[in-house]
């Protein structure tokens, strides 16, 4: 998502922040067999602070079944201190500029 946005994550870690999983859900809906090619969809519902929430639908690609729905929450860390932070006004001008209503 983030790369899709212009912002991929190695560009945050050049800035110096790290966005480490704090929590992760997952509810499984269909299986996904060993080969099959799969389109996740990632959704930002919320401008983050200090975390922030990414939604997901997985789906078999070129189909409308949902296989997976869950979400992550990533804390904003400063990658030399290892302390929690807010959000960058860089990150947050890229995400304000791409959310819909």
């Amino acid at each position: 998502m983030l790369r899709g946005l212009g912002l991929p994550y190695p560009d945050l870690e050049a800035i110096g922040l790290l966005l480490p999983v704090t929590e992760a859900h997952a509810e499984y809906r269909r299986p996904a067999r060993y080969d099959d090619v799969l389109q996740v969809v990632t959704y930002m519902r919320q401008v983050p602070v200090a975390r922030v929430r990414l939604d997901y639908e997985v789906y078999r690609e070129g189909e409308k079944d949902l296989l997976v729905e869950g979400y992550t929450i990533h804390a904003f860390v400063n990658a030399t201190t290892g302390k929690p932070t807010r959000a960058p006004a860089q990150f947050l001008e890229v995400i304000e500029a791409n959310m819909k209503e």
